[in-house]
């Protein structure tokens, strides 16, 4: 079917819907929507609505894909980015696929990429471990007190450039004990700065 007859088809389609004899057998269309009837809980209905929508079609894509296809696909994203980027608020397609490397890789899967070449991926496996197996954390964590890389964050609007310790030194949730030994082991200077 062509544009002009679906353009033909749904104007007489709309005109049935909205056919309402009036005194002169006018046409009465109900009045459009103005910005007073659209409430905030409205627009964020519509927003998280669009946004579930578009983290359902992500990982419908990523299913089935394994670990290592996962892996290559977050270091081409070449930073790590929370759930949400950007002024608006956006989802962020890094964040789903690392939803999905946390669901799909084994805590083992994650040890090991805790290593890998890439500073965003041993980020995201580092992250994957604080919520999954937290008795991992610590001592994959002394493992990395040297890592010095430079990875790009972003979280919301806020962009920031760090060293690969301090990703996970930030995001580690030790325990006062664990802290005390941590101290104990970094130099003054590294401590203070990541306060």
């Amino acid at each position: 079917m062509n544009k002009i007859a679906i353009l033909v088809v749904s104007t007489i389609v709309g005109f049935a819907l909205f056919y309402q004899p009036g005194p002169r057998n006018e046409i009465v269309l109900p009045p459009p929507p103005t910005l007073e009837d659209v409430t905030e809980a409205d627009q964020l209905a519509a927003f998280t609505a669009r946004e579930d929508s578009l983290k359902e079609t992500t990982l419908q894509d990523l299913k089935g894909l394994d670990v290592k296809t996962i892996v290559a696909k977050l270091a081409e994203g070449d930073r790590v980015e929370d759930v949400r980027i950007g002024i608006a608020g956006t989802l962020s397609m890094q964040w789903v696929r690392f939803e999905y490397l946390k669901k799909i890789a084994s805590p083992q899967e994650l040890v090991a990429l805790t290593r890998h070449k890439n500073a965003v991926v041993r980020c995201y496996a580092f992250r994957a471990l604080v919520d999954k197996k937290p008795d991992k954390v610590f001592s994959v964590l002394l493992q990395h007190l040297h890592d010095t890389t430079m990875v790009t964050t972003q979280s919301g609007c806020t962009g920031l450039t760090m060293q690969t310790r301090a990703y996970f030194l930030m995001i580690a949730n030790l325990t006062p004990e664990q802290q005390a030994k941590l101290n104990r082991l970094l130099p003054d200077s590294i401590t203070y700065a990541l306060r």
